[in-house]
Order: structure tokens, then sequence, then C-alpha cells
């Protein structure tokens, strides 16, 4: 399945202050993060999303970061070989040039998004 994002977020700083660390894709407003569903019996649908080594915009917050799709992958990782699946989560990451990263002085848990998904959010 693919998860429709505009945004990932990573807390960042020192425990018991940690701020919200933004992460986009430029001239991507929707980003498709490589996901996984399944129906278990006794929970219904259960979902994940695929993570991967993350790239040199994200490392400074986190080692991971969610396996993103570029449009023309969408198809390869709906209907492809459980290979080629797997393949995603070992490829190298989005270059870091391509990502827009928003420092906010929000605390991690303040459920605030980022100033910059006000456009998308314009679509809900």
């Amino acid at each position: 399945m693919l998860i429709p994002i505009s945004h990932f977020a990573n807390p960042d700083g020192i425990p018991g202050e940690k701020t919200r660390t933004w992460y986009s894709v430029k001239k991507q407003p929707i980003i498709a993060w490589a996901g996984f569903c399944r129906n278990v019996p006794d929970y219904g649908p259960v979902y994940a999303g695929m993570t991967m080594e993350a790239n040199a915009a994200v490392a400074p917050t986190n080692d991971r970061m969610p396996a993103l799709l570029d449009p023309h992958d969408h198809d390869r990782w709906l209907h492809g070989s459980i290979r080629e699946v797997i393949d995603f989560q070992f490829r190298a990451p989005f270059a870091a040039n391509r990502m827009i990263v928003e420092e906010t002085e929000d605390l991690w848990r303040s459920g605030k998004g980022p100033v910059s998904a006000r456009p998308q959010l314009a679509f809900l």
C-alpha cells in the first residue's frame, strides 16, 4: 500500500525538552511512504510503514527515515515481486538536497503540525 504523507517529523534536542523537526520533499506536496497492511483476525487491518537508512538531512535526528517512493516507483511497490519490495529498503534514500528541513520550537508532544503543511490541510 502507499501511505500518503506531506511531512514526517523527528524529535530533536535533549530529553525532556525535545522539539519537532519536520521533513518534506521539494516540489512534492504529497509523498508516498512504502507501507504494508495485514488483516489480523483478532485486530483487523494492521498497518506499518517501511523505514530505511536516513539521508544526511534526516541523520542528525534519526538514523532511520520512511522509505519514500517517487511516483515512478508506485507500481513496482504495489505489484512487484517480494525481492523488488525488499530492495526498496536497501536502496539509497532520497538525496538530502531534495529534502526541506523545518526546525521548530514546538515541543515534541505538542501535537502541532508544520507551518508549511497548512496549504495541504486546505484540501481536507
